[in-house]
């Protein structure tokens, strides 16, 4: 069973807040744009779907500049995930290039101090390639969970984003007769990675932008070998049973003989079919749009009137 619909998570988890206000110098709102006040202080979480053609993404290569550091960018880009930066104002030009499908989603988040999940999507059971190890996944939610704060910096002022890419099982396991269950969940720490993100630029995650000169990766055929191979295949829900020594041995259903391709977290994640025969799969933009009001950042100064003598 691959992995079903993307959920459109927007600081899930969040108290709820005023709905964003639009800038008083852009009173007319255009979908999938920042929607939120300049003089406001946090962050604004825009989700596009789009389909995955070629128009898009090199329209968003060619203004895209890596947000992480180089070693973590490496491993992002192994699981298939870019992290990107680029100036807010090349966002209407983005935008010309594709048709949003559903409308975008806005979310003013404000500061996110705690961790809450910006993107969310659910799985069924069904194989990921994390960093060249297969797991299996059962039913249950992947999300990539963050923190994102404006901070002071030697610039004034920009906004500091933190994320990593977790997994939480439907399945409950009792730590013992007398303490109520709880989820077995799991994050991928070694893709904990933080970024800052300077004034006017946004921060976009999604999947690979492909150059559709790939012969596709097949949607359905069994993983090399089978028997005894399929058996080494290391499950989510085995690890975690394993951690804790309260933690109970439930016993997983047996692999079957016959699984989907692995997929990498950056399909897993960002990448769904888009159930229309012979139109390209829908990809998912998850755009982090910083507000910092202008008061914290450096102002310009005007040259001194000279007297005149």
């Amino acid at each position: 069973m691959l992995l079903s619909q993307l959920l459109w998570s927007g600081c899930a988890g969040t108290p709820p807040t005023p709905p964003a206000t639009p800038a008083a110098s852009n009173p007319g709102l255009v979908d999938g744009l920042p929607r939120s006040d300049r003089s406001r202080s946090g962050v604004e979480l825009i989700a596009w779907r789009v389909a995955d053609t070629a128009r898009i993404n090199e329209a968003i290569e060619a203004v895209a500049r890596s947000g992480l550091e180089d070693d973590a960018d490496a491993l992002y880009r192994t699981s298939d995930i870019r992290v990107m930066r680029f100036e807010e104002t090349a966002l209407p030009s983005l935008l010309e290039t594709t048709t949003l499908i559903g409308g975008s989603r806005n979310t003013w988040c404000g500061q996110i101090l705690e961790w809450r999940n910006i993107v969310e999507v659910r799985s069924g059971r069904t194989l990921l390639d994390v960093l060249g190890e297969v797991m299996l996944v059962e039913n249950g939610t992947l999300s990539i969970s963050a923190r994102i704060w404006v901070e002071h910096s030697l610039q004034g002022a920009d906004t500091r984003v933190e994320f990593v890419p977790r997994y939480e099982s439907d399945i409950r396991s009792p730590r013992s007769v007398l303490r109520s269950s709880r989820r077995r969940d799991h994050s991928f720490t070694e893709l904990a990675v933080e970024t800052v993100v300077p004034a006017n630029e946004v921060l976009v995650i999604t999947a690979r932008l492909s150059d559709f000169t790939e012969s596709p990766r097949p949607e359905s055929s069994p993983p090399e070998g089978s028997g005894s191979e399929i058996e080494e295949v290391r499950s989510l829900e085995e690890e975690i049973a394993r951690s804790g020594p309260e933690a109970p041995d439930n016993g997983l259903p047996d692999a079957p003989d016959s699984l989907p391709a692995p997929l990498s977290l950056g399909e897993a994640f960002f990448i769904r079919p888009s159930g229309i025969p012979d139109a390209p799969p829908e990809r998912l933009i998850m755009i982090v749009v910083p507000r910092i009001p202008e008061g914290m950042l450096p102002q310009k100064k005007e040259p001194a009137d000279l007297d005149s003598t």
